[in-house]
């Protein structure tokens, strides 16, 4: 059992300092609903995008270091879930 216990964590040693793959991000419309049905979902996406990048353009990329940022208002709550979902997974920039 420790000698399993050592061989793991000799194999995953050198993998805990890469810094991984880039990532992609794909995104299929239309196929099933028709892509009329899925305009909203892409639009909450587009938008929850321009709002954070708005955010860092206007205090930096180390801007939030340290904060927690939370967002509100009428903008915020106007948008759909995918774009609110958006701003929460982009945030991390900031």
């Amino acid at each position: 059992m420790i000698g399993n216990t050592l061989i793991l964590i000799a194999a995953a040693l050198p993998l805990m300092g890469s810094p991984g793959p880039a990532t992609i991000s794909l995104a299929s419309l239309g196929a099933a609903f028709g892509f009329r049905s899925a305009l909203p979902y892409l639009m909450g996406i587009i938008l929850g995008t321009i709002v954070v990048l708005a955010i860092i353009g206007r205090i930096g990329t180390a801007g939030g270091t340290g904060y927690a940022i939370e967002f509100g208002g009428e903008a915020i709550q106007g948008l759909s879930m995918e774009g609110r979902m958006t701003i929460c997974n982009m945030s991390i920039e900031a």
